[in-house]
Protein backbone atom coordinates (compact mmCIF):
# COMPACT_ATOMS: atom_id res chain seq x y z
CA UNK A 1 0.00 0.00 0.00
CA UNK A 2 1.20 3.08 -0.91
CA UNK A 3 2.30 6.15 1.80
CA UNK A 4 -0.86 8.36 0.61
CA UNK A 5 -3.15 5.81 0.63
CA UNK A 6 -2.07 4.12 4.17
CA UNK A 7 -2.23 8.23 5.52
CA UNK A 8 -5.72 8.74 3.93
CA UNK A 9 -6.88 5.35 5.08
CA UNK A 10 -5.64 6.54 8.78
CA UNK A 11 -6.95 9.39 8.45
CA UNK A 12 -9.96 8.26 7.69
CA UNK A 13 -10.13 5.52 10.46
CA UNK A 14 -9.24 7.94 12.68
CA UNK A 15 -12.03 10.24 11.59
CA UNK A 16 -14.76 7.32 11.33
CA UNK A 17 -13.83 6.48 15.00
CA UNK A 18 -14.37 9.60 16.30
CA UNK A 19 -17.48 10.02 15.02
CA UNK A 20 -18.90 6.15 16.28
CA UNK A 21 -17.52 7.26 19.84
CA UNK A 22 -19.66 10.64 19.34
CA UNK A 23 -22.89 8.51 18.18
CA UNK A 24 -23.01 10.00 14.75
CA UNK A 25 -22.08 7.02 12.71
CA UNK A 26 -24.00 3.57 13.47
CA UNK A 27 -22.24 0.59 14.19
CA UNK A 28 -22.68 -1.17 10.64
CA UNK A 29 -21.37 1.93 8.78
CA UNK A 30 -18.25 1.46 10.67
CA UNK A 31 -18.00 -2.18 10.07
CA UNK A 32 -18.63 -1.13 6.30
CA UNK A 33 -15.61 0.83 6.46
CA UNK A 34 -13.47 -1.47 7.83
CA UNK A 35 -14.91 -3.76 5.46
CA UNK A 36 -13.56 -1.12 2.34
CA UNK A 37 -10.49 -0.56 4.69
CA UNK A 38 -9.33 -3.94 4.17
CA UNK A 39 -10.41 -4.73 0.47
CA UNK A 40 -8.99 -1.72 -0.58
CA UNK A 41 -5.68 -3.43 0.74
CA UNK A 42 -6.72 -7.24 -0.79
CA UNK A 43 -7.53 -5.52 -4.00
CA UNK A 44 -4.09 -3.93 -4.27
CA UNK A 45 -2.23 -6.79 -3.29
CA UNK A 46 -4.27 -8.64 -5.88
CA UNK A 47 -3.35 -6.32 -8.83
CA UNK A 48 0.24 -5.81 -8.05
CA UNK A 49 0.66 -9.75 -8.63
CA UNK A 50 -1.94 -9.48 -11.73
CA UNK A 51 0.01 -7.33 -13.19
CA UNK A 52 3.17 -8.76 -12.52
CA UNK A 53 1.97 -12.40 -14.50
CA UNK A 54 0.32 -10.31 -17.66
CA UNK A 55 3.18 -8.07 -18.14
CA UNK A 56 5.46 -10.53 -19.84
CA UNK A 57 2.40 -11.56 -22.03
CA UNK A 58 2.20 -7.50 -23.16
CA UNK A 59 5.65 -7.00 -23.61
CA UNK A 60 5.50 -10.30 -25.82
CA UNK A 61 2.71 -9.27 -27.80
CA UNK A 62 4.16 -5.83 -28.32
CA UNK A 63 7.47 -7.18 -29.56
CA UNK A 64 5.35 -9.03 -32.25
CA UNK A 65 3.39 -6.39 -33.22
CA UNK A 66 6.68 -4.11 -34.04
CA UNK A 67 7.97 -6.81 -35.84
Amino acid sequence: MGFRLFVFVLAMFVYSLFLFIKGEVSREDFRFFLILVFMIEVIDEFLSRYIKIIEPFINNLDLFLRG
